[in-house]
């Protein structure tokens, strides 16, 4: 399937049932900020601090409604409501540690398969909450979606990155943040008042998060197992060995092999969460309403929409205009937005129609950061590594992702009540440094890296006059009788060609590589520049069997690659120094 070059039927089901993961990942991260003060009441109640008597006052508009302190003010209730948005990133950040153990044990769709019972378990916890108390259940049940989502957000992207064909990887892994921005779009959508978000069925709306699952689990039989997969399970498995126990945490953390590729995977990660999008996600509607607008569950919906229309710009750019410059114009535009929000939020009182000015700039916010900071991080790690580091990679980097999801979720509402108009200078602060790894081009961010050596875009011949070719002490139109050996065959080649006249000469270079990996009959190799390359064959003969050797032996050496006329092959091994 990777090697195939058409989407076929089994490839569309098979990333739109992995799919349906990250949708249920969307729908938990957004269905807990339409209900917010839904939800607040009865903590309220729950907690002892906020009447039935009071809630009619407040809902009434009385005099009385307005000197009692209401459910989302009281100290209490911030508290649970702040942890019941927070607990959710706890839960992810726990279990995006085990990504990697989970889709080798069994392989990633029955990894995908099991995770779903937390998912079920935790849609059951939310919808039964009114039967105890509604605080500990809720937070319960995002704590168990939360571990949930932390290793379907690793296993999604590995699973679609593993079976996509290299031409549509891009195109392909981006689908993993349109799930979640749909996902997110539906959940703002049913949470309306006079849809779920009530006071009668609020806990069917958090429920229903658990629901995909369902239908996913339906589902998975029918779909093909990784070929990576099978190949470290199936091959021949001294090579897989070594490709697993190159997976180990600890590891991939020391080696100097991956330094510059872990780096920029772990601040793209943290700068998607860092950049304050989930600030957006969490708290629109408290936004919104302090920015002025009159409906702010509606602009929050709008939020939602934009957010999977500029999703599915990036869909259509991401092998286009490639992975860096989508993510270093997406965090550039949101500087700017963060900065117009401030100004926005700070004259709103002076001019009616700086509301509309902050309003425009979360619009703008959430288009920049979907159409690359939001996608392009959750794919990026599985492009960056071989298949060995692959599933390490990503636990770790999912791990920076949900604890800065938890340093926001946990911290923004405090943020929010010391800055005030100023919350979002934090962010405009933070974004220029956080761009600065991605704007490092010693890591190569495409899905197909160009790795021409120094006569890259030169002519694959030059011309040289034969006599300079093999001298004869012969002048005029004397012959000269060439004789050559073809480097990639050892084949002899003869030719006979006047003295003045020019003959094409192949334009060879030499490059030699580190082998990071050996994968399906192919070499993972590093050069010196930090790129990594994954599209040479193993050589056949003795030198591939010496190959095979040095590097079960786990030995350090550099491949000799040469290049001549359009191919390429390995020659031979030198120790690495």
């Amino acid at each position: 399937m990777e090697n195939g070059k058409q989407l076929t039927g089994t490839l569309a089901l098979a990333v739109f049932t992995a799919a349906l993961g990250s949708l249920q990942y969307g729908y938990s991260l957004g269905v807990i900020n339409a209900p917010q003060k839904v939800i607040e009441r009865h903590y309220g109640r729950s907690l002892g601090v906020w009447s039935d008597r009071a809630a009619n006052a407040s809902e009434n508009h009385t005099e009385e409604g307005r000197v009692l302190l209401e459910a989302g003010q009281h100290p209490a209730v911030t508290m649970y409501w702040s942890l019941s948005v927070a607990i959710f990133s706890i839960g992810g950040m726990l279990s995006s540690f085990l990504v990697g153990f989970v889709g080798d044990l069994k392989g990633r769709v029955k990894g995908m398969l099991m995770v779903n019972v937390l998912a079920i378990a935790a849609g059951l916890l939310m919808s039964l909450c009114q039967m105890w108390k509604p605080h500990i259940m809720v937070i319960s049940g995002r704590a168990v979606m939360g571990f949930y989502c932390g290793l379907t957000s690793g296993l999604v992207p590995m699973y679609i990155g593993e079976i996509a064909p290299k031409s549509y990887r891009g195109a392909l892994g981006t689908l993993h943040q349109l799930a979640i921005v749909i996902g997110i779009l539906l959940s703002q959508v049913i949470g309306l008042d006079f849809v779920l978000g009530n006071d009668a069925f609020w806990p069917i709306l958090l429920g229903l998060s658990g629901a995909p699952a369902v239908l996913q689990s339906l589902l998975l039989p029918l779909c093909p197992e990784s070929p990576r997969y099978l190949y470290i399970v199936l091959g021949k498995e001294q090579e897989a060995r070594k490709s697993l126990s190159q997976g180990v945490l600890w590891s991939l953390i020391r080696s100097p092999i991956y330094r510059d590729q872990l780096f920029v995977a772990l601040m793209m990660h943290i700068s998607q969460q860092l950049s304050g999008i989930n600030a957006i996600f969490y708290y629109s509607t408290s936004i919104f309403a302090q920015a002025g607008i009159a409906q702010p569950v509606y602009a929050t919906i709008g939020v939602g929409a934009i957010n999977t229309v500029f999703t599915l710009v990036s869909v259509a750019l991401v092998d286009r205009a490639g992975r860096r410059t989508l993510t270093l114009v997406g965090l550039g535009g949101m500087c700017l937005c963060a900065i117009a929000m401030t100004v926005g939020l700070k004259f709103q009182n002076d001019y009616a129609w700086m509301s509309n000015v902050s309003m425009v700039a979360i619009f703008l916010f959430v288009s920049f950061f979907e159409i690359g900071p939001g996608p392009i991080p959750w794919f990026i790690v599985a492009e960056l590594f071989s298949q060995g580091p692959r599933p390490a990679a990503i636990a770790l980097a999912g791990c920076c992702n949900w604890t800065s999801n938890f340093i926001i979720g946990m911290t923004f509402p405090y943020i929010q009540e010391a800055l005030d108009c100023y919350v979002f200078v934090l962010f405009a602060v933070l974004l220029p440094p956080l761009s600065l790894p991605c704007a490092h081009k010693s890591v190569n961010m495409s899905t197909e890296p160009d790795f021409e050596s120094g006569d890259s875009g030169a002519s694959e011949t030059y011309p040289q006059q034969c006599s300079a070719l093999r001298k004869n002490g012969h002048h005029g139109h004397a012959k000269v009788h060439l004789t050559g050996i073809d480097i990639f065959t050892g084949k002899k080649v003869e030719d006979i060609c006047p003295s003045t006249h020019n003959m094409n000469v192949p334009n060879v270079s030499r490059k030699d590589y580190q082998l990071v990996n050996l994968d399906d009959g192919y070499m993972s190799l590093l050069d010196d520049g930090g790129d990594t390359r994954e599209d040479l064959k193993v050589p056949d003969g003795d030198l591939g069997e010496e190959i095979k050797k040095k590097f079960d032996n786990s030995e350090q050496f550099l491949v000799t690659v040469i290049k001549a006329v359009g191919q390429e092959v390995a020659i031979g091994t030198k120790p690495f120094s």
